[in-house]
């Protein structure tokens, strides 16, 4: 086991809370991002490094950064963490919103499920099956605690994960949104909801680990 480490930024499942406490254990120079406002040609661009390059970095970060581990060195550990779907969804609509970057402002909770943003992201990157064989450990947003212990432990991180909670946004409780809202999201996510259920009661320990 080596201390390389490769987090899979999965959209609101505290994935910035995450990055900015593995990037203290790691001198820049040896840390890699990809851009999440321009992610497929920077993905592109890391590609197209020499080996050497992408080889370099102790630290890779970023969303859909595991597109990044067939190229990176061959000791990198894969890890990310998830988080319930219904309220990964919630979170992303009331993120985006406040970040103006999305849509305008006549986009409402019900018509961002209409037109299909809502999307089962778990079954994009393999499913509970598939994310158990790519990935070295698993966290959930809802207690990162037993996660970071892990994580600490396991490739001899310098810091303990603060408390504070990055990009975190306002938004209602599920029990606050309408009914027939809630019923049509978890229909519309169906698989990543039983993908989440899955891995969650396999987590006895409140993290996955291989």
């Amino acid at each position: 086991m080596t201390d390389r480490i490769l987090f899979n930024h999965i959209p609101k499942c505290a994935g910035s809370t995450v990055t900015d406490w593995l990037k203290e254990s790691y001198p820049l120079e040896e840390q890699s991002h990809t851009d999440c406002w321009d992610l497929r040609p920077s993905i592109e661009r890391w590609k197209r490094q020499t080996q050497r390059e992408r080889h370099a970095p102790r630290l890779i970060t970023g969303h859909e950064s595991i597109k990044l581990l067939p190229y990176a060195h061959p000791e990198m550990n894969p890890i990310t963490t998830v988080r319930h779907p219904v309220g990964r969804t919630i979170s992303l609509f009331y993120f985006y919103r406040q970040q103006g970057k999305r849509f305008g402002d006549d986009m409402n909770f019900d018509k961002f499920i209409r037109v299909g943003w809502a999307e089962n992201y778990y079954s994009y990157l393999g499913g509970a099956e598939g994310m158990r064989n790519t990935f070295a450990l698993i966290g959930f947003q809802e207690n990162l605690n037993p996660f970071a212990r892990e994580a600490k432990a396991r490739f001899g991180l310098k810091t303990e994960i603060r408390k504070r909670r990055l990009n975190a946004v306002a938004h209602p409780r599920v029990i606050d949104l309408p009914k027939q809202t809630i019923q049509a999201l978890r229909k519309i996510l169906e698989a990543d909801i039983a993908d989440y259920e899955a891995m969650r009661s396999q987590a006895t320990s409140g993290f996955l680990s291989w």
